[in-house]
């Protein structure tokens, strides 16, 4: 028994590591959604004279302007509605009801972030 508390103490530690990171992952897509966002209106200023690697490295952009958009939608679905103020009991059954959601999220937000990183490299 006392091996399984453990294995459950350190999987719900990990968990939580990956769920406070969530906050911060998702300031980054912000700041990283809104330069695409100047980015691209500026492509498409230019787009009679851009190339073929220039148009294609903008879709790219674009698709995943779009992919970031989707997750934080879905995120905002799944976890974004309830009460200002829930009472203790309410909100901790929330949280465990919303445990597998906040996990699929912030995994998807992290696989969004590398995608940012090699977009910009």
């Amino acid at each position: 028994m006392g091996s399984l508390l453990a294995k459950l103490t350190a999987l719900l530690s990990d968990e939580y590591k990956l769920l406070k990171r969530v906050r911060k992952e998702i300031e980054f897509l912000k700041r990283e959604l809104e330069r695409m966002r100047i980015l691209l209106e500026r492509l498409a200023d230019m787009e009679g004279r851009l190339d073929g690697l220039a148009r294609g490295w903008r879709d790219s952009v674009r698709d995943l302007s779009y992919d970031m958009e989707d997750c934080i939608d879905r995120f905002m679905d799944r976890l974004g509605s309830g009460d200002a103020k829930p009472k203790f009991m309410k909100r901790t059954a929330r949280r465990l009801k919303t445990l597998w959601a906040r996990h699929d999220i912030a995994t998807q937000i992290k696989e969004l972030k590398t995608r940012v990183m090699e977009e910009k490299a």
